[in-house]
């Protein structure tokens, strides 16, 4: 719809409505069907994604290849940024009772206005080190079929982030 109204007026075009992941959000750019995207969702949930945007992400090919052999990357990527990390988050969705319940045992609940979820803030030690990266590659669903991680999204304090249950990574 965005793409007809952009042909019919001469100021520019905001497209919004639950776009959240930079590819989606500049693909919808480059194909000319908007001059700007509206990501309010995104910005609640995790304040730098502007920023996470404009460095890009990390190379991490999860779809290639067998998912224990994704999954292993996965684990490595996120072994080598806990050890320069000192602090986490995890962000779950309202629904995830069983994640939040995983999060909570390395950290406590972090006060945050994200009204679809919790938010679970902790330090990076030994264990919780040990625990993400001994977790065994979770069920997808027909939205992320192939998970890394049960977790929505985990942020490290070094700037690393692990989305969209490990497939999209990014770097500060």
């Amino acid at each position: 719809m965005s793409e007809a109204i952009k042909k019919r007026v001469s100021i520019p075009v905001i497209l919004t409505g639950g776009i959240t992941e930079f590819a989606a959000a500049e693909e919808l750019l480059q194909a000319g069907k908007a001059d700007l995207i509206g990501v309010g969702r995104a910005i609640l949930k995790d304040s730098l994604w502007a920023k996470r945007a404009m460095q890009g992400p990390v190379e991490f090919e999860y779809w290639k290849g067998a998912p224990a052999e994704a999954h292993k990357e996965w684990r490595r990527i996120m072994e080598n940024n806990l050890r320069q990390s000192h602090a986490f988050e995890i962000h779950c969705w309202e629904d995830e009772s069983e994640a939040v319940r995983m999060a909570l045992s390395y950290g406590t609940v972090k006060m945050s206005n994200w009204k679809q979820g919790t938010v679970i803030e902790g330090k990076v030690t030994q264990d919780f080190t040990d625990f993400l990266l001994s977790l065994p590659v979770p069920e997808g669903n027909d939205l992320t079929p192939r998970r890394m991680t049960p977790f929505f999204s985990i942020f490290l304090d070094n700037g690393f982030s692990s989305e969209h249950y490990g497939t999209e990574l990014n770097q500060q």
